[in-house]
């Protein structure tokens, strides 16, 4: 089985992915100057898939749900490489979101084993932040409008959140450092 490519999330109900193939990779935008002559790949996949079940009331239906939807994207994908914003439990809004978040987080690295040890990365948020919008503490507003000024026309951040998580694995492969 041909593994290519990366595929990211933003884990949530509502959970932005984004995948680039391998050949796109290597002409993935590594600067704003890049982006303005370049542009986006067209050769990249974004959406948004909700996970039914309530995180914190019905946590085991909500994670056999997740499951589903990420393994379904993971067979869609096949990719080689999966990354995700790790969880922080300071960051949530509640102890029941940040037992979710943890849960989901090691769902997705057993479901990513399970689908022949695909390597599997959590990236902190404030270094996908800063290199998306130059700001390690950008707020939703700042992540979109930096994907709108990049030629990215998507109406949910979940969505950009993935494709900025996708854009920090690239440039940190790339030796990029923040």
């Amino acid at each position: 089985m041909n593994r290519n490519g990366i595929l990211a999330f933003d884990l949530a109900k509502k959970t932005g992915w984004a995948y680039l193939p391998d050949e796109a990779v290597k002409r993935w935008p590594r600067t704003d100057l890049q982006w303005a002559a370049d542009g986006v790949p067209p050769e990249l996949k974004a959406g948004l898939v909700i996970v039914e079940g309530n995180a914190t009331d019905m946590r085991g239906r909500f994670l056999a749900n997740a499951e589903q939807v990420y393994g379904d994207l993971i067979t869609v994908h096949n990719p080689a490489f999966i990354i995700f914003e790790a969880p922080l439990a300071g960051g949530q809004k509640s102890w029941g979101n940040a037992v979710i978040s943890f849960d989901t987080s090691a769902m997705l690295e057993k479901l990513a084993y399970q689908r022949g040890n695909i390597p599997v990365a959590q990236q902190h948020n404030g270094t996908i932040k800063k290199l998306w919008t130059g700001r390690g503490d950008a707020k939703k507003p700042q992540m979109m409008q930096t994907a709108s000024q990049r030629g990215l026309r998507y109406d949910d951040d979940n969505v950009v959140d993935a494709i900025a998580t996708l854009n920090a694995c690239i440039l940190i492969r790339a030796g990029v450092r923040v």
